[in-house]
């Protein structure tokens, strides 16, 4: 029922995190459909990342880790399994996600200033504009969406929370 939506959230993405409930063998069993949405929608280079959901529920566990496992390296994706409930993991992969993605602008590989590259970007002296014009930094690490600059002019990015379904 969410197909519609996210569709247009995979638009010109990066980076792509599939969740699927341990507990629950349909939510794995259709990871096949969106993986085809997401291979179709995304940009080129987009990494992808698959979460077993509910690792603290392995009492009712339906998918092995090893099946998860196997997926995700059939479709060159990083794996984890976490649990929303307890936070177990779940900055790790979004630090792991963004690490790739950084890496890739490192590299050469994408570039932040192409429209059509899944990375928006500053140029740095953008970012240190916006930086000084916020009221304190107080107001700046408050914000989780916050760019910030150090004195040696390097750039640090938080990120905040969003996503559709």
């Amino acid at each position: 029922r969410f197909r519609s939506v996210t569709r247009s959230y995979y638009r010109g993405s990066i980076g792509t995190i599939f969740v699927y409930d341990i507990t629950n063998r349909e939510s794995f069993e259709s990871l096949d459909k969106w993986m085809v949405d997401a291979r179709q929608l995304t940009a080129p280079h987009s990494i992808f990342v698959l979460v077993g959901n509910k690792a603290d529920q392995e009492s009712r566990r339906l998918v092995s880790f090893e099946e998860g496992e196997k997926y995700a390296r059939q479709n060159d994706m990083l794996f984890v399994e976490a649990s929303a409930k307890t936070g177990a993991q779940v900055d790790s992969t979004f630090l792991s996600l963004a690490s790739r993605i950084i890496q890739l602008v490192k590299d050469g590989v994408v570039d932040p200033m192409s429209p059509d590259s899944g990375v928006q970007s500053k140029k740095p002296q953008d970012a240190l504009a916006a930086a000084a014009a916020s009221s304190s930094a107080a107001a700046a690490k408050n914000n989780p969406r916050a760019v910030q600059v150090n004195s040696s002019g390097q750039l640090r990015f938080s990120f905040g929370s969003g996503g559709c379904c």
